[in-house]
């Protein structure tokens, strides 16, 4: 029976080691969950005033004699090209970081700056390939784009 006892308390000694430790370990997660969420709300306050500092650059090349914009206008969208590429890496944390329970202040205005550079980036691409092919004289005039949509419909 003492060899039970005593095998019964080692156990119980070990068992408790593994708790203390687990316990120990969950602490440190959790501090380092904490740390993470902390570096994630730094990173988008980063990224919005990066992106407050690149639209005043836009306003200032907007506000240019014609000739200097156009020459500007490229700088500025590769600016904001740039913004977006570093935000896809800030927007995954901060999914990483919600999910894991923590709440990012402002992850919706992150969110929505997102999406309007996005749409800033992607109207200029459309554009600047619309402009390419105006200048290559693959365009068709408006006036024969309607007749062939009529005669297509049979209106």
């Amino acid at each position: 029976m003492a060899t039970t006892e005593s095998q019964l308390k080692a156990s119980e000694e070990r068992r408790s080691q593994l708790r203390q430790t687990l316990l120990l370990r969950k602490s440190e997660q959790q501090r380092a969950d904490a740390s993470f969420a902390e570096s994630v709300n730094l990173f988008v306050a980063a990224s919005l005033e990066s992106l407050r500092i690149q639209t005043e650059r836009a306003d200032i090349v907007a506000a240019a004699p014609a000739a200097e914009r156009d020459h500007l206008a490229p700088v500025v969208l590769q600016g904001y090209r740039d913004w977006l590429a570093d935000a896809r890496t800030v927007i995954e944390d901060v999914r990483h970081v919600e999910q894991r329970g923590a709440v990012v202040p402002d992850a919706d205005a992150f969110r929505t700056a997102v999406r309007r550079i996005r749409t800033i980036v992607d109207n200029s691409d459309r554009l600047q390939a619309a402009d390419q092919h105006a200048a290559q004289g693959r365009v068709v005039p408006m006036r024969e784009a309607f007749d062939e949509l009529r005669r297509r419909t049979g209106a």
